[in-house]
């Protein structure tokens, strides 16, 4: 077996990543979601530092075994996953599909070896190969906690959240009642291979970018005008999210409007086999906030996705209270530093 680094995706790197991803655990590890993140940390590692690469282990015929998407700090020459990066619920590598697993083992020793002593990788499922490979040997690990829902009947699942949670719900969606407030939710994207009209799903995207920038800058970005101006300008054009979970194919975007104006937006992507529902952006207007947006949306969507056959909704990284109030089931990824 040889190392290979690849710097640019060329059409043999793209359609062995094709291959391989069809087996592959979340949709963060699709090429469509990490294209966008790697020509981000390219056009930002001139400021950075840093150099964003796939080394790949091949068999001596050239067939590519094994993708690992990392980048470099040109300073300090320690190795990170190319999607350590915020948005991105987990990071993994990619293996074909022909390979036993020890074949598989096989090859990412080797190309942890190649890492040498300075490298941290963050973000790693615990329960992948990955994983487990890297903690064999003691190193500096730490954990983070994620929360996904298992998607069930309304009804049932509606009934497994606890008295005072399923109280809050039934206010939030009585407040609106009370006080003559009209909502809908909108589910649009190519997910669900639903037509979409472009001049309307252009109306869906602008609301829910909007929504979540100003949300961003509003928590986050405390600043003067101009700043906030550039802020937002980043935040729209070279933001990698804002490109893939709007342009990819399992892309999902969730819409909840209250009399006609954005109140909560969910940023979706779907796995191949459409049974998995992740969310990596996820943002409501404060002002509405008196009718719990979000709890809202979250409920229309789980009757809109048991009838589509989906059984989990992953929220991602996190365990705010909301996530574990909508009976969210915790699990890790690991951070595991070597140097």
């Amino acid at each position: 077996m040889i190392v290979k680094n690849y710097y640019t995706l060329s059409s043999k790197l793209r359609n062995a990543w094709i291959e391989f991803e069809k087996q592959a655990e979340s949709p963060f590890v699709y090429l469509d979601y990490v294209r966008y993140i790697y020509h981000q940390q390219r056009l930002l590692g001139y400021i950075r530092g840093v150099v964003p690469f796939f080394r790949c282990i091949e068999s001596s015929e050239g067939e590519i075994l094994l993708i690992a998407p990392l980048i470099k700090h040109a300073l300090s020459s320690d190795y990170r996953m190319m999607t350590d990066i915020r948005g991105c619920g987990c990071s993994d590598f990619l293996y074909n599909p022909r390979l036993s697993d020890n074949e598989r083992r096989n090859c990412l020793e080797l190309l942890i070896n190649t890492l040498g002593n300075k490298w941290h990788l963050r973000r790693i499922p615990s329960d992948s190969l990955l994983g487990e490979s890297l903690c064999k040997n003691p190193r500096h690990i730490k954990t983070t906690a994620c929360c996904r829902i298992y998607v069930r009947d309304y009804n049932e699942w509606f009934s497994s959240l606890s008295s005072s949670v399923r109280q809050n719900i039934r206010t939030a969606y009585n407040r609106l009642k009370r006080d003559g407030h009209t909502f809908e939710i909108t589910v649009a994207g190519n997910a669900f291979d639903n037509p979409r009209p472009v001049e309307a799903f252009n109306k869906i995207k602008e609301e829910s970018l909007e929504l979540y920038i100003n949300r961003q800058t509003s928590k986050y970005h405390k600043a003067g005008l101009l700043t906030l101006w550039f802020k937002k300008g980043v935040f729209r054009i070279i933001k990698h999210d804002s490109k893939s979970l709007y342009n990819n194919r399992n892309s999902i975007t969730v819409l909840l409007r209250i009399d006609g104006k954005a109140a909560a937006y969910m940023g979706c992507l779907m796995s191949y086999d459409k049974k998995q529902i992740v969310v990596p952006r996820l943002a409501i207007d404060d002002t509405f906030r008196f009718y719990s947006p979000g709890y809202v949306m979250i409920c229309e969507l789980m009757r809109h996705i048991h009838d589509c056959g989906v059984e989990i909704l992953d929220l991602s990284r996190g365990v705010e209270k909301y996530k574990t109030d909508l009976s969210g089931s915790l699990y890790d990824t690991f951070n595991i530093k070597n140097n």
